[in-house]
């Protein structure tokens, strides 16, 4: 909390109890990260500590209180002064004087959405309106079950339904345009008998999106949308065929109505595609997970050539253990990728995930930072105030015993690496998808599984200037 960039203090009343004035503030929070102090309510009692130096400010909404160093002024009387408060007090700061720890501290800004076997979000906004889809994987009976489109409302924080849309057994959305059109690809992985089922392309018609294509897969995982010299491709990461994990993925361009095979690429148990480009040069990255009996296979590096194809950047590739996402950032013009490892050579779900860092000698990724996770799924780099930040979906752990009900975890670049900061409570979390609005941030979780059952509410935090609730 920053006196300087966070507090604007307004109204001013004069209250005569006992022959004293007795002030009251309104705290309009902008809550950095660049600063340790806080704001907090607790019931009706306003907390306020400035980070630089002066005195924490503790008292009731209606009674007196002072803080050194600054000079509070007020002109309304005690009842607008707590609705005003009641407006400018949001749920994202009333927990911030305490440990980021939601569901134990009684207070929860979650927005749960009842999901089946959520496992992933994607979101986009069509003519200055947020829409997020839910990719719907399993409802306890039927991979044949429909995934859904929701609209943002970003002032209220809440979500209203739009459109059921169906999918088999959907894994992943990629959101794209073409010619100010827009479009959803999903990657649907299997219907219960067969891992050869088509994945699906919408385009929206002003009210909804209706299928416009189908594209044989095989057990897909993911889409990625890449934009080169005005041509469009869709790249589909195939992860098993019913037969092997020996499956190659695919690249597809559009034809100017339609989406036609291009290329195919080698790959094994595919299950997540990453696209970049560094110094002018178009990267895709594919994070390959199994083989079917060893878990510790390189994920590839493609390079985009003249030729207008892909082709292997080294021969090598990237190490990784069960990969499952494969996530590019940067950070003050260094180029990273962080790995989400699911599955270790020991049979343990509890195992370091990898941050890369890209080395202009080689042109590879190096390893940078080792990061404990269990059986982790899912990675996602956003900045908030300058700051950046990692958040991982933490799926499933069998040490000491098998269980779903774990944290994701929240993590803070330091300068130098990235540290712990909060604890997330998830339940088999398989995707992680962040998002902003009007100055709000929010993290969007895919929860797949509780270890009972796949219907269990998905979640949409929000930010209240340190953590997520």
């Amino acid at each position: 909390f920053s006196v300087r960039h966070a507090m604007t203090f307004v109204q001013q009343t004069y209250l005569m109890k006992c022959q004293c004035v007795m002030w009251l503030c309104v705290v309009c929070v902008a809550l950095t990260t660049a600063h340790k102090g806080y704001v907090g309510v607790e019931q009706n009692n306003l907390c306020i500590k400035p980070p630089e130096s002066g005195t924490v400010l503790v008292g009731t909404i209606d009674l007196l209180a002072t803080i050194s160093n600054q000079q509070l002024e007020i002109d309304t009387h005690a009842s607008q002064m707590k609705e005003l408060m009641a407006r400018t007090l949001t749920q994202q700061v009333r927990d911030s004087d305490i440990q980021c720890r939601s569901r134990e501290n009684g207070f929860d800004a979650s927005v749960y959405v009842p999901t089946r076997g959520a496992m992933d979000w994607e979101w986009f906004d069509i003519n200055g309106v947020r829409y997020l889809v839910v990719a719907n994987n399993f409802d306890g009976t039927s991979y044949v079950t429909d995934s859904e489109l929701f609209r943002w409302d970003g002032i209220s924080g809440k979500l209203s339904h739009v459109q059921r849309i169906p999918t088999v057994g959907g894994r992943d959305w990629e959101h794209f345009m073409i010619n100010e059109e827009h479009y959803l690809v999903v990657a649907n992985e299997r219907n219960g008998t067969s891992y050869l089922v088509d994945s699906e392309v919408f385009r929206w018609n002003g009210n909804q999106f209706v299928s416009v294509q189908l594209i044989p897969t095989k057990g897909a995982f993911h889409w990625r949308h890449i934009e080169i010299d005005d041509a469009h491709y869709l790249v589909v990461a195939n992860n098993y065929d019913g037969a092997t994990y020996d499956v190659k993925s695919e690249v597809f361009q559009w034809n100017g109505v339609q989406f036609e095979s291009y290329q195919f690429l080698s790959t094994t148990g595919a299950t997540h595609l990453e696209a970049f480009a560094i110094n002018g040069t178009t990267y895709l990255l594919v994070a390959n997970q199994f083989d079917g009996s060893v878990w510790s296979i390189n994920s590839t590096m493609f390079r985009w050539l003249g030729v207008k194809k892909f082709v292997l950047q080294s021969q090598k590739g990237i190490s990784t253990m069960g990969s499952r996402k494969l996530k590019y950032f940067m950070i003050d013009g260094m180029h990273f990728v962080v790995s989400a490892n699911e599955f270790s050579l020991t049979a343990s779900f509890n195992v370091n995930s990898t941050v890369f860092k890209w080395d202009e000698e080689t042109l590879t990724f190096q390893a940078y930072q080792q990061i404990p996770t269990r059986g982790a799924s899912d990675w996602e780099h956003f900045v908030i105030d300058d700051t950046h930040y990692l958040v991982v979906a933490n799926r499933f752990t069998n040490v000491p015993q098998a269980q779903y009900l774990l944290d994701s975890e929240l993590f803070q670049w330091d300068g130098t690496q990235f540290t712990s900061i909060q604890l997330v409570p998830t339940s088999g979390a398989n995707g992680l998808t962040y998002f902003s609005l009007n100055g709000i941030h929010h993290l969007a979780i895919a929860n797949h599984f509780d270890g009972t059952s796949e219907l269990v509410d998905s979640q949409i935090l929000t930010w209240n200037g340190r953590c997520f609730l």
